[in-house]
């Protein structure tokens, strides 16, 4: 009976060294796993940074370009609205000039107004562009944020798992 502990005994303690073995191999197995998804995942993280900061940098050029045109459209609505001013105080001095001299103005006077209604037109066409533009790239950051944070988050459970 002796001899029959001190052979289980015996078997039971390299079983237990064994499987001591085996879970220190997969402990290290898990660590390296969970270091490696850890630096994917890291690396994701800076790669969408940068794709944002892009977006970013591309949204501001473009609201750049959109702000100078419109500003360039201010101008030429300011010039034509002094034109027209002009052209009324013209047309204040020639009422007594002759008929033919009168309408002359006149059909100048309209062709300004038409201009500088265009010009306003196309202001208020600009500033809603860029008002549309900025809302669409917020909106598309945002979403593409939100998206990243839901990929992060299923890498970080599957990493812990």
């Amino acid at each position: 009976l002796t001899g029959q502990l001190s052979a289980v005994n015996a078997t039971d303690g390299k079983k237990i060294a064994e499987l001591q073995s085996e879970l220190h191999d997969q402990e290290q197995k898990d660590g390296a796993r969970i270091q490696q998804a850890q630096q994917q995942l890291d690396q994701t993280k800076a790669q969408e940074k940068q794709k944002v900061e892009e977006l970013s940098k591309q949204a501001e050029q473009a609201e750049a370009a959109l702000q100078s045109k419109v500003a360039s459209t201010s101008n030429k609505l300011k010039g034509a609205q002094a034109q027209v001013s002009r052209l009324q105080e013209q047309l204040q001095q020639q009422t007594n000039a002759s008929k033919s001299e009168v309408e002359d103005l006149e059909t100048r006077l309209q062709t300004a107004k038409a201009e500088a209604s265009a010009h306003e037109k196309d202001l208020t066409g600009q500033l809603s562009a860029v008002n549309a533009t900025d809302g669409k790239k917020i909106a598309e950051l945002q979403s593409e944020l939100h998206d990243q944070e839901q990929k992060d988050g299923t890498r970080i459970q599957q990493a812990q798992q």
